[in-house]
């Protein structure tokens, strides 16, 4: 499979499968009273796109790194930015893989596995959880990603 990996001090990776584009943001428009993984809006092409900040999300702890780009994707219905400084694609094989064990109910996890790249670990993210989690966040009245 191959991989995206990006950073925000702890390394990702997203299945190219699930990635739309990369694209350059100048500036990112916070929202009002959004969650704190949220850090707003990025206007891409003159398209609105909901920018995540994945170790806020998974960590809670904001990114200290200032990213300039967006790995923008798609997972269902629902496309959204993941904000984190691009390292590079990857070809990941199946035995280099460590499945994660789902705790509790399926597909909630949002970290799908572990792998090793230089010698470093790179989480695998479970787009579709990820995503889901995000979207589930909202109540009827509010906007969705």
């Amino acid at each position: 499979m191959k991989v995206i990996i990006f950073n925000d001090n702890h390394r990702y990776a997203v299945n190219v499968d699930h990635v739309v584009e990369i694209a350059k943001v100048d500036s990112v428009e916070e929202l009002p009273n959004a969650p704190d993984y949220m850090l707003g809006v990025a206007n891409i092409r003159g398209k609105s796109l909901i920018v995540i900040d994945v170790q806020q999300k998974l960590h809670g702890k904001r990114t200290t790194e200032d990213a300039s780009h967006v790995i923008i994707v798609r997972s269902g219905p629902f496309i959204v930015g993941l904000s984190g400084n691009i390292e590079k694609m990857f070809e990941v094989r199946g035995e280099q893989l460590s499945m994660l064990q789902e705790i509790k109910d399926e597909g909630k996890q949002m970290v799908r596995g572990i792998f090793y790249e230089a010698e470093r670990a790179v989480n695998l993210l479970n787009l579709e959880a990820l995503i889901k989690n995000i979207n589930d966040g909202f109540s009827d009245n509010e906007a969705h990603v």
